[in-house]
């Protein structure tokens, strides 16, 4: 009897997990806790890079700086650098609280695709894009970074998804909803702009001609009113980022047009169109979901399905026109065209497109019978290699680590005996938050370039120890400056990190 009631509770119980797993609340839950435990493991543990810190440096300038000086220390608008401001002044400074900013987009991330997905696929292809972007590489990676890429994916999905909302019931309180989600994402990624115009392309779109539509929206005066009204909030935020704040970035080349994003431009050769066209285009889309060519034969299935079916034609441009309207500003070199942290606003899209694909291959008719099977055997594919690179990098301790090469100068570096210390590279900034001594007189920089052997020889001809420490290197390691060094007095590696070393010369 006891047996029976036993089972019979086991039974009851069982019935009932089943039945709250098939709830889509406690599946999205489950993946969003899964891309949480992703984003927030050793979020503090890994070292501040250049970059990151600048954006902490720049961010503790004073509000006026912030709002008319950041560009010239910082490629995007202000709105991440209030934030991490706030969060700084409320809690700490430490690398866990200055990166919670993009870690809580990057979860976020996560069901608000799956609610963007949900418009235009099944619920098991929204659960299948929101799974995407918990475990992606490049997502988990910008989650974990104090910068403001994360929380641009963000805004653009909420842009996307409200923009759906507003054409489907185009009443005052959708079209507040909007224009406040437009202007947070202006303020935190300028090529938001070219999401905005897309847009309204679409919009005209459908006003001359709604045969494009799914039937779901009319553009009718009343929309078109209102639509007008967040148009105008819009370009008012515009014109405050990009000409009163930013207005360096909006020259020809903009930001790393001569440098590091040269090849994101058109240089006005076949060579470099015919580059755009086809590699940075692969490597857009590539970078939602690298090492996968499964994700970019979903991607190809996607975009034949928007094609192919009417109610999901919307879809098709709210993912080419962003893309060429992108491509057309990289030909007149206003803004970098490639797959990389400046075009995450156009992803959001592209996991829709790999859902579809998804959604259509599973439902084909090979697949039907198999259906479980097929699903599985897919979703193994793709996810198993994604969480091994992605747990890879997680448990990393980064690109660029020099906090242990501190601990060692906090330790045995001696100012008051003449040691004199430095930095190489482009190390500057991020040694200046782990030592806060920075701003004494014996920091000096090195920049690994040709005429710097004549600086070589004139520090080594002084007294004293001399303390040498590189990060952020690139292709550029410190041998150069050591190889010369060495000629001249006898030079040890102290130690070395990720991407990061410290040497020193005695006398």
């Amino acid at each position: 009897m006891a047996d029976a009631r036993l089972e019979t509770r086991r039974a009851a119980l069982w019935e009932m997990a089943l039945s709250l797993l098939a709830r889509p609340v406690v599946i999205v839950a489950l993946i969003t806790l899964l891309a949480a435990g992703l984003r927030v493991y050793n979020l503090g543990d890994k070292s501040l890079t250049l970059d990151e810190s600048k954006v902490y440096w720049t961010s503790q300038a004073s509000l006026t700086d912030i709002l008319t000086q950041s560009n010239f220390s910082f490629s995007g608008p202000p709105l991440y650098l209030l934030l991490i401001r706030v969060v700084s002044d409320s809690l700490n400074d430490s690398e866990f609280v200055l990166r919670l900013v993009s870690c809580i987009a990057g979860i976020l991330a996560v069901p608000s695709m799956y609610l963007l997905a949900r418009r235009f696929t099944s619920r098991d292809a929204a659960y299948f894009a929101a799974l995407l972007v918990a475990v992606s590489l490049n997502q988990v990676y910008y989650s974990q970074q104090l910068r403001e890429y994360s929380l641009a994916f963000l805004l653009s999905i909420w842009i996307v998804l409200l923009f759906h909302e507003f054409l489907r019931q185009a009443n005052w309180k959708n079209a507040a909803k909007l224009s406040a989600v437009i202007v947070l994402g202006i303020a935190s990624q300028y090529g938001i702009a070219l999401l905005l115009l897309s847009l309204n392309l679409i919009v005209a779109g459908l006003w001359l001609r709604p045969a494009l539509d799914d039937g779901a929206a009319r553009i009718n005066r009343p929309l078109l009113l209102r639509w007008i009204v967040i148009q105008i909030v819009g370009l008012a935020v515009s014109l405050l980022m990009y000409v009163l704040l930013l207005r360096n970035q909006l020259l020809p080349g903009g930001v790393g047009g001569g440098g590091y994003l040269a090849d994101a431009y058109w240089d006005g050769t076949i060579r470099s169109l015919l580059w755009l066209i086809f590699f940075q285009t692969y490597q857009i889309l590539d970078f939602p979901f690298v090492f996968s060519s499964l994700f970019l034969l979903l991607f190809g299935v996607g975009l034949f399905s928007v094609w192919r079916i009417r109610p999901n034609r919307v879809a098709l441009w709210l993912l080419l026109l962003p893309l060429l309207l992108t491509f057309i500003a990289a030909l007149f070199r206003l803004y970098p065209y490639h797959g990389h942290r400046h075009t995450i606003f156009l992803t959001p899209m592209l996991y829709v497109a790999a859902a579809l694909g998804f959604e259509m291959l599973t439902r084909m008719k090979f697949a039907s019978a198999l259906r479980p099977a097929f699903s599985a055997l897919m979703l193994g594919a793709m996810f198993v290699p994604a969480l091994f690179h992605t747990g890879l990098y997680v448990i990393s301790e980064g690109y660029e680590n020099i906090r242990p090469l501190v601990d060692i100068l906090r330790r045995d570096f001696d100012a008051e005996g003449g040691d004199r210390l430095y930095v190489g590279c482009a190390v500057d900034e991020a040694l200046k938050y782990y030592y806060p001594d920075y701003q004494t007189e014996w920091i000096n920089r090195i920049r690994e370039r040709e005429g710097n052997l004549a600086l070589i020889e004139q520090i080594a001809a002084d007294s004293g120890r001399i303390w040498l420490i590189f990060a952020h290197c690139g292709n550029n390691d410190p041998q150069v400056s050591i190889e010369r060094l060495s000629m001249l007095r006898p030079v040890q590696l102290v130690a070395q990190a990720q991407g990061a070393w410290l040497y020193r010369a005695d006398e």
